[in-house]
C-alpha cells in the first residue's frame, strides 16, 4: 500500500510539473509590469525594491533551505503563506521541483507563478561549519562593468574650457559626462556574503560613490541559539512596522496588500547604487529560542544644505548628485550617528517588538519658516538630538491576523529654542484571508505632524510618517484560475500645512487592477488609478468696478491613470508585448488635461540562452510636462526602466543580450528619443539644443 501510494504522489507531481512547463512560464518582464507601479511618487523606494527583486530572481532562494527572513524579502508573499511553505518544506524535505508548491493550501496561482521567479529547489548544501576550503570552493563569484555614452551635450558641459578644465561657475558640471559603476559581489552557500561597488554620475569628477560590506547570516552557534544576522560595512535596517527604523524598502500601496504588517525584517547588505538611506557602520541580530536581540552602530557622512546665515542646515539632500561646484560643496558635509536595538519575542502566534534608537547629527537641523508660505516647514525635523521608541505587535488567529506599531519620538536642540518636540504615530492592521484565492485588508494610521523619525519609513502617502491620517482598505482575489483582481481604497487626512497647501486638507486614493490569461500564450491586464488630493488654487474677484482681489481657495488636484497592456508570446523565441497608457489631470476650474502613450516591444530570442533582442517603439502626446505618461521599458540589469513621457513625439530602443560563455555575459542598449513639437530638451544644466537624444549603454557581467 505504502508503494502505491508513493508511485500515486510522484505521478501527481510529475503531472504539476508538466503542467507548469506546459505554460508560458512567467518572465522577469511580465512580473515587473505587473508588479510595480507607474507612479514618479514612488520612483525611489522602487528603484531600491527592483534591485533587491532582481538580484534575487538572479540568484533565486533555494527552498530547501530557505528560512522565513529569505522568504520575507518577497513582498508578494503574506506571513500566514510563508509559514506555509516552511511548514511544508519541514514535512516533506527535501521539495523536489518548485511545481510542489501546488499543495501549500494558502498560495494562489498569481503566488506560485511569481515564486518560480525568486525560488528553486536545490539541493540541500553542507552547513556554514563545514571547512574553509570547502566553503570557498563552493562560493560564487560576481562582477558588473557597466558605461552610459550619451550622444549629446548637455548645457552644464557647455562652459567646459578647451583643455578640459572647468569654469567656475556654480553652474558648471565639473567632470565628463559619461556614467560609470563597477560591482563585486561574493556569496557562500547563501551564509556569508560580501561585495562592493563604485559609481560616478554623468557630470561628476571621478569615483563618487564608493561602498562596501560583509554579511553573515543564519550561523548556528547553539543548539537552541543562532546569529541571524551579522554586518559590517553599508547595511539596511528594519524593525517594527518601519515607523522608527526602516532603511530598507517602503513599498506602494498596491504592493504591500499581503506583506503590510509584516515585522522585523533585521538587517541586509546594502548593494545598491543609491547613495543615500543606508546606515555605515556594524550590527548583529542573536536568536536565543523565542527571543531575538539586535543591536547596531552606524556613523554615516550625509549630504545637507547650510542656511543662508551658517546656523545649521536647512535640509537634508538625498539624491546623490555632486556635478556642479554647488552640489558639490554639499557633499558629506555632516555625519549621522545612529545608535539603537530591538527586542523581539515570538511565541507561536503572539508577537511583541520593542525598538529604540538614538541619533545625533554634527550639524544640527534649522529649516525656517520666515513667510506664510513657509509655515508648513515649522515641523519639518529640526534639532540636533533625536531619540525615537516604538512597541510593534502581532497576534494571529485562524484566518484573523492583527499588527500594529505605536512610537514615539523626540527632537532636542530646536533652533526656536522651545527646546524639545514631541511626537506620536500608530499604524495598525487587521488581515482576513477568506482562502488562497481571496485576502482582505483593513490598515488605519495616524502620524502626527510634530512625530520626528529621520530612520522611519511606512506604509505612507507622504515620503516619510508624518502630518498623515488615512484608512486604508485592499481586496486581492483570485476569482477564476484565469482571471485575478486587485483593489484598494485610501482616506487621506493631513492635519498640518504642506508646500503648496495652506490649511489641513484631504484627499483619495484608490486602484483597481484585473488580469486575465486567455490562453497559455496570452494574457491581458488592465489597471486603473485615481488620486485626488486638495491643494492652494489662487483666483481674483472683483471689488468692485475697478479693482480686483486676489484670494486662495484649497481645490482637489485630480490625476486619472489608466493602463491597457498585452502580452503574447507564440513560441519560445517571440514574444510581443502591446502596452496603452493614458492620464487624465483635472485641478479646481481650469479645463482638463490628458496625455497617453502606446508602446510595443518585440522579444527575438533566435539562439535559446546565448542571444536576444528585444525592439521597443512607444509613441506618446501630452498637453505638457503635468501630463506626463510613466510606462516601464526594457533596460539593463539592476537599471530600473520607469520612463516619463511628456510633450509629442516617439521613442524606439534595441535592447541586446549575448552570452557568448556560459559565464559572460554582454548587453547592450541604445536608445533614441525624438520631440515633434519642441526645439529643446530640458531646462538649466540638463538642457539639450536639440529636439532629439540618442544614449548607449553597456554592461559586462562575468561569473565565476
Amino acid at each position: 500500500m505504502n508503494t502505491l501510494r508513493s508511485q500515486f504522489l510522484f505521478l501527481l507531481l510529475c503531472l504539476c510539473s508538466f503542467s507548469v512547463r506546459a505554460q508560458t512560464p512567467l518572465t522577469w518582464a511580465d512580473f515587473v509590469e505587473q508588479f510595480f507601479t507607474e507612479d514618479e511618487d514612488d520612483t525611489q523606494d522602487e528603484t531600491y525594491l527592483y534591485e533587491l527583486l532582481e538580484e534575487i530572481h538572479r540568484h533565486p532562494i533555494n527552498l530547501n533551505q530557505a528560512t522565513e527572513d529569505d522568504l520575507r524579502q518577497l513582498p508578494f508573499l503574506a506571513e500566514d503563506q510563508i509559514r506555509d511553505i516552511i511548514a511544508y518544506r519541514d514535512t516533506h524535505l527535501p521539495i523536489q521541483s518548485t511545481g510542489e508548491l501546488m499543495f501549500v493550501g494558502s498560495l494562489s496561482k498569481q503566488d506560485r507563478n511569481y515564486l518560480q521567479l525568486f525560488c528553486h529547489a536545490g539541493k540541500v548544501a553542507d552547513p556554514f561549519s563545514s571547512s574553509t576550503r570547502n566553503l570557498l570552493s563552493n562560493s560564487h563569484h560576481e562582477v558588473m562593468l557597466r558605461g552610459d555614452i550619451p550622444f549629446y551635450r548637455k548645457a552644464g558641459f557647455r562652459n567646459s574650457d578647451d583643455d578640459g578644465s572647468t569654469n567656475s561657475s556654480q553652474q558648471t558640471y565639473r567632470g565628463d559626462p559619461f556614467y560609470t559603476y563597477l560591482r563585486y559581489t561574493l556569496d557562500c552557500h547563501k551564509n556569508l556574503f560580501a561585495g562592493f561597488q563604485f559609481e560616478k554620475d554623468a557630470g561628476e569628477r571621478g569615483i563618487d560613490y564608493y561602498s562596501a560590506y560583509i554579511l553573515l547570516k543564519d550561523i548556528n552557534v547553539g543548539r537552541n541559539s543562532k546569529i541571524r544576522e551579522a554586518v559590517v560595512g553599508n547595511y539596511r535596517a528594519s524593525f517594527g512596522l518601519g515607523l522608527v527604523l526602516n532603511t530598507g524598502v517602503s513599498m506602494g500601496k498596491d504592493m504591500m496588500t499581503g506583506s503590510l504588517g509584516r515585522m522585523d525584517q533585521g538587517f541586509s547588505r546594502h548593494s545598491s547604487t543609491m547613495e543615500s538611506g543606508y546606515l555605515t557602520g556594524a550590527a548583529l541580530r542573536y536568536q536565543y529560542r523565542h527571543v531575538t536581540s539586535s543591536v547596531f552602530c552606524g556613523y554615516t557622512p550625509a549630504d545637507g544644505t547650510f542656511r543662508p546665515d551658517s546656523f545649521g542646515l536647512s535640509s537634508l539632500k538625498t539624491d546623490g548628485l555632486h556635478r556642479t561646484p554647488l552640489e558639490h560643496s554639499k557633499r558629506h558635509n555632516l555625519n549621522i550617528l545612529n545608535l539603537g536595538g530591538n527586542l523581539h519575542w515570538d511565541v507561536g502566534a503572539f508577537q511583541l517588538s520593542a525598538t529604540a534608537v538614538f541619533t545625533r547629527l554634527s550639524v544640527p537641523l534649522a529649516p525656517g519658516w520666515t513667510t506664510p508660505s513657509t509655515l508648513y516647514r515649522k515641523y519639518n525635523a529640526q534639532g540636533q538630538h533625536f531619540q525615537t521608541y516604538s512597541l510593534a505587535y502581532g497576534y494571529s488567529y485562524d484566518r484573523l491576523r492583527f499588527t500594529g506599531e505605536t512610537a514615539f519620538s523626540h527632537a532636542q536642540g530646536l533652533p526656536d529654542g522651545t527646546g524639545r518636540q514631541q511626537g506620536f504615530a500608530t499604524l495598525n492592521t487587521l488581515q482576513y484571508t477568506a482562502s488562497a484565492n481571496h485576502r482582505l485588508t483593513l490598515s488605519v494610521r495616524y502620524y502626527s505632524a510634530r512625530f520626528t523619525s529621520l530612520n522611519g519609513r511606512s506604509f505612507s502617502e507622504n515620503s516619510r510618517p508624518q502630518n498623515e491620517g488615512g484608512i486604508y482598505l485592499a481586496w486581492k482575489s483570485q476569482l477564476l484560475p484565469s482571471f485575478t483582481f486587485d483593489t484598494y481604497v485610501d482616506l487621506l487626512y493631513f492635519p498640518w500645512l504642506k508646500s503648496g497647501v495652506s490649511d489641513r486638507s484631504y484627499g483619495i486614493d484608490g486602484m483597481l487592477q484585473a488580469s486575465y490569461t486567455a490562453n497559455k500564450s496570452n494574457t491581458w491586464t488592465l489597471c486603473y488609478r485615481a488620486k485626488a488630493k486638495q491643494k492652494d488654487y489662487d483666483y481674483s474677484y472683483s471689488v468692485d468696478d475697478e479693482s480686483l482681489e486676489t484670494a486662495t481657495a484649497l481645490q482637489y488636484d485630480i490625476r486619472h491613470n489608466l493602463k491597457l497592456q498585452n502580452h503574447f508570446q507564440p513560441s519560445e523565441r517571440w514574444g510581443f508585448r502591446t502596452q496603452f497608457n493614458l492620464c487624465l489631470t483635472k485641478f479646481g476650474p481650469v479645463p482638463a488635461q490628458k496625455g497617453f502613450a502606446v508602446s510595443e516591444n518585440i522579444l527575438w530570442t533566435p539562439l535559446q540562452q546565448k542571444l536576444s533582442f528585444t525592439l521597443g517603439v512607444t509613441y506618446f502626446n501630452t498637453d505638457d510636462y503635468n501630463n506626463r505618461v510613466y510606462a516601464y521599458e526594457p533596460s539593463l540589469p539592476y537599471s530600473f526602466g520607469l520612463t516619463a513621457y511628456y510633450y509629442h513625439g516617439f521613442r524606439s530602443l534595441l535592447l541586446v543580450k549575448w552570452t557568448p560563455l556560459r559565464n559572460l555575459t554582454l548587453t547592450g542598449k541604445l536608445a533614441y528619443t525624438h520631440y515633434l513639437n519642441q526645439s529643446s530638451i530640458g531646462t538649466g544644466t540638463e538642457l539639450i539644443a536639440a529636439n532629439h537624444k540618442e544614449d548607449l549603454q553597456l554592461m559586462l557581467r562575468f561569473k565565476f
